[in-house]
């Protein structure tokens, strides 16, 4: 279980039981696996896919799907397997995707994340091609994915969209066994779109299905205070959009 200090706020990851008395505080409670409504909470229920560690490798392989393993078998001998030591340079290849993308940047406070975090990379002759970043929680051998990044040269490209597609498989599967070879019980996808009519999801969805495992139901608690302050805010940047507009 991870509690960590953003500043204004604070988030505890994994936790299973909920502290009533931060629900006077600025805090959020996120990825428990518990369903129950908490009195001074806002509770939101999620999805995720999650991955059980502790299986032999041969049945996590059997698991995935055999295009799936095929399209990890075109890039292997292609490609390295390595972890980034430097949060910086995964900042900045994460701003650089989100920039070619039109998403938001990832903030300064993220740094504050540093000690929690793994990040590990599929390069090619020194170059970067894929990065994925996951939060882990060593003390009940949990990681889970936080972000997911590549860097097209040429978005319009399809040979090299197929290309970066194959190595992100063959990262996620590598990173996969990584984690169980260092001792992690379960490995989570970092989210699941249940009953979505939205098609980027649906893909997003698919793509997490080859990979096996199980569909878990979880939830984040939202302190009243920090639930309110988010509304507030939301809605004074909506207004201030407005007023730049006129």
């Amino acid at each position: 279980m991870l509690e960590i200090n953003l500043g204004k706020y604070s988030e505890k990851w994994f936790y299973y039981k909920v502290d009533k008395y931060d629900s006077i505080r600025f805090v959020c409670y996120l990825h428990c696996d518990k369903t129950d409504n908490i009195l001074g909470f806002k509770k939101e229920i999620i999805y995720t896919k999650m991955i059980n560690l502790r299986m032999q490798e041969e049945f996590i392989i059997n698991d995935i799907s055999n295009n799936c393993i095929k399209k990890i078998n075109r890039v292997k001998n292609k490609v390295n397997f390595e972890i980034e030591n430097d949060i910086n340079k995964y900042i900045l290849f994460y701003n650089e995707f989100a920039f070619s993308r039109g998403l938001s940047k990832l903030k300064k406070n993220f740094i504050k994340y540093n000690k929690y975090i793994i990040i590990t990379k599929a390069t090619n002759n020194n170059e970067t091609i894929v990065m994925h970043s996951y939060i882990i929680d060593p003390i009940i051998g949990k990681v889970r994915l936080l972000h997911s990044v590549s860097f097209f040269h040429e978005i319009d490209d399809t040979s090299m969209r197929n290309y970066i597609g194959m190595v992100n498989r063959y990262l996620h599967f590598k990173d996969i066994f990584y984690f169980k070879e260092i001792g992690f019980n379960y490995y989570d996808f970092g989210g699941y779109a249940c009953d979505t009519d939205n098609n980027k999801l649906i893909n997003i969805n698919r793509f997490k299905d080859q990979f096996g495992g199980n569909i878990i139901i979880q939830s984040n608690y939202f302190s009243y205070p920090l639930y309110i302050s988010g509304i507030i805010l939301k809605h004074f940047r909506k207004y201030k959009k407005i007023i730049i507009r006129q």
